[in-house]
């Protein structure tokens, strides 16, 4: 045993004498330092492995680092508080954004007709068509048919110019909190001079672990930041964590490196997307978005979007025969009475919805209240007693006019105007949109 203790002692003590002379070594390399006031132009040192054209390297290399500062004569030309937009009122110009949504919401899809709509220049959300823009869309999760698809239900196909939809699916680069992915990526959307560069998914792209704040901040530093120091606008899509009310999954370091966090969640026929952090005060905090299957798959801003479930909803009211001018306490009462029991904020959008159908034929306003006839069947409404075709039959089956939530107001009994809500409300005019009848 002593022989033992003496060897591990010999081993600590030439360990301890190592790391005296490392420190020894570093102190004299420390010490042999040329001193420069401050002030003073440095005297570069020549040494025996240094370049011969180093000086002009050196020069450049100070010119560069000088370029970095903020040139104060062209400073004040921004106005920061005019709205600059790649897509209004979702991707702001030259900003990076997150969009996250727990999985199979939707977020890829929304962001993929974003894409494909600036890279071709059709309409975007506003129903206007977009400004050209060169896109990078980096997809580490849809397969080559998924693709094909999606772009067909979009209205795609090989006659369509998509020669400045830059799509790198299942790209095989670097991972992006590491520098050579950081690299890599910025050198495609040089290559491409992309002016919307979009990672999708953000969990796929980096091989740290996604709850761990340094795998955040690596991405940030390798790939974000030389992806803004490039003027480029730039959309990372995520998941949501098990409470979407907390935010995307893994670290709360994501919301630290974009300018504007897009919570997506489903709603009756669209999305509402809730803008969770902003540093733009032009940036809406919400926006309610319908989606449209046809003729193509496309998407726009509504005045309202209804909670998801709203017409099912709807649907179990008029079979229960509940009164539309039900309260919601009754309302909710019936549902449970009928073991079909559901959120209040839902219960309260559907009796809105069911009293938004009540139409008046457009016969006056002296006209009796009777004379307005409904018939209601699920989601559709129709005002019987005028034109043939908007009639529904006694089975609830109906060839008029679909009052889905995809769809504007019906025309009116005689087909020349639009009709007023029964009630004090004034009639909308088609510039100006009905209020949110259906606030969630």
């Amino acid at each position: 045993m002593s022989a033992l203790r003496d060897m591990i002692e010999s081993a600590r003590h030439e360990s301890e004498q190592r790391w005296q002379e490392r420190n020894r070594s570093a102190d004299a390399a420390l010490n042999a330092l040329p001193r420069q006031l401050v002030g003073t132009t440095p005297t570069p040192t020549v040494t025996a492995d240094e370049l011969p054209d180093e000086p002009d390297m050196l020069n450049a290399y100070d010119a560069d680092l000088l370029g970095q500062m903020v040139d104060w004569s062209t400073f004040w030309d921004l106005d920061a508080s005019d709205a600059q937009w790649l897509a209004e009122p979702v991707i702001a110009e030259g900003r990076a954004h997150a969009i996250y949504a727990p999985g199979g919401t939707g977020k890829s899809l929304f962001s993929l007709w974003l894409a494909a709509a600036l890279a071709c220049g059709r309409q975007g959300l506003d129903g206007e068509p977009l400004k050209r823009r060169r896109v990078l869309y980096l997809d580490y999760e849809m397969s080559q048919a998924d693709v094909v698809e999606r772009l067909t239900s979009m209205g795609y196909d090989q006659t369509c110019d998509m020669s400045w939809l830059h799509y790198a699916l299942l790209p095989t680069v670097p991972p992006a909190d590491a520098p050579e992915g950081g690299k890599a990526i910025a050198r495609m959307a040089q290559l491409v001079d992309a002016e919307l560069v979009v990672l999708d998914t953000f969990s796929r792209a980096v091989s740290g672990d996604e709850n761990d704040a340094d795998t955040v901040r690596a991405f940030y530093r390798w790939t974000l930041l030389h992806i803004k120091a490039d003027g480029r606008t730039f959309v990372r899509i995520d998941h949501a964590g098990k409470d979407i009310e907390k935010g995307q999954r893994g670290s709360s370091a994501k919301n630290d490196d974009v300018d504007v966090v897009w919570q997506m969640v489903k709603a009756e026929g669209g999305f509402k997307l809730t803008a969770k952090k902003r540093r733009m005060g032009w940036v809406d905090e919400n926006i309610a978005l319908q989606q449209y299957d046809t003729p193509n798959l496309h998407y726009k801003v509504a005045a309202y979007v209804a909670p998801a479930g709203t017409d099912k909803v709807v649907a179990d009211l008029d079979d229960l025969d509940v009164p539309i001018d039900a309260s919601q306490r009754r309302a909710i009462q019936a549902l449970k009475d009928a073991n079909r029991p559901c959120r209040a904020e839902v219960v309260r959008a559907a009796q809105k919805r069911r009293a938004s159908r009540m139409w008046t034929l457009d016969i006056g306003r002296d006209a009796p209240r009777d004379a307005v006839k409904l018939h209601t069947s699920g989601t559709h409404s129709q005002i019987a007693g005028t034109h043939p075709q908007n009639v529904a039959s006694d089975q609830g089956e109906h060839t008029g006019t679909h009052f889905g939530t995809h769809r504007d107001a019906p025309p009116g009994a005689n087909g020349d105007a639009s009709p007023s809500l029964i009630g004090d409300a004034p009639p909308a005019s088609p510039e100006q949109p009905r209020p949110d009848p259906y606030p969630f």
